[in-house]
């Protein structure tokens, strides 16, 4: 049997600065093409964590992907990946994410959730690289407080509206500005 294999070792042959060569090479494709050391990623995971309106990513077969802590908190549920978005959205018969319109802000009562909540959600397509929709975000937010404030200035203008007595309105400079039928 005859030794095919030849190995030549050369006695003084350094192949560190090659090797070191091929390794920065690939670093600084990571770091430029894919921007590997960009912060935007850091930040935008960030803002996703610590904001009030809630995000929920769907994939193409409407189940879910990510969420945030804000979707958790609205919702009032837990959330876990891979959920169809019948589940998670099971009780909420006023919000149909994927037969609403783009970018349409619909307002719903969340009275099954403890406590209830006023809720504005409205959806945004997810598109691929081919401009297909390959998913969906579903976008919600609390707003309880603003909810509460224009059942307030209702009851407050139809309490004046509805009073027999004067009530005028000024403004600072002490033009009228407003008045009711008693006036």
């Amino acid at each position: 049997l005859e030794d095919r294999a030849h190995v030549v070792v050369t006695v003084g042959l350094d192949v560190a600065p090659v090797a070191f060569s091929v390794t920065g090479v690939i670093l600084a494709e990571g770091i430029i093409r894919l921007r590997m050391f960009d912060i935007v990623p850091v930040a935008r995971e960030s803002m996703l964590q610590v904001t009030d309106i809630g995000m929920i990513v769907l994939d193409g077969k409407s189940r879910l992907v990510d969420f945030n802590p804000a979707a958790v908190r609205i919702l009032a549920k837990k959330l876990e990946v891979g959920q169809s978005v019948d589940v998670f959205l099971d009780g909420l018969r006023d919000v149909q994410p994927l037969s609403a319109k783009l970018g349409e802000k619909k307002e719903v009562w969340l009275e099954k959730r403890e406590p209830p909540l006023w809720v504005e959600w409205w959806v945004s397509h997810l598109l691929d690289r081919g401009n297909k929709v390959s998913g969906w975000l579903i976008m919600l937010q609390d707003i309880s407080e603003r909810k509460r404030a224009e059942e307030s200035r209702q009851r407050l203008a139809a309490i004046v509206e509805s009073s027999h007595d004067a009530i005028i309105g000024q403004s600072l400079d002490g033009a009228i500005t407003t008045w009711n039928r008693g006036a």
